[in-house]
């Protein structure tokens, strides 16, 4: 597998099928990950507009 080597100054999304780790499972069969150095900052379904920044 390969290593990520996440750079604190770097913002990154990740698209495929997400479930979250919340009491919910909620599930987005498109979904974006959006990451900031290496802390997740939003998860969401991919039709809707990126958030700021």
């Amino acid at each position: 597998m390969a290593k990520i080597d996440w750079k604190e100054d770097v913002k990154y999304s990740i698209r495929g099928r997400v479930v979250t780790m919340n009491g919910e499972s909620k599930t987005h069969d498109d979904g974006i990950i959006y990451i900031e150095g290496d802390t997740i900052v939003h998860v969401q379904n991919a039709n809707l507009t990126a958030p700021d920044g």
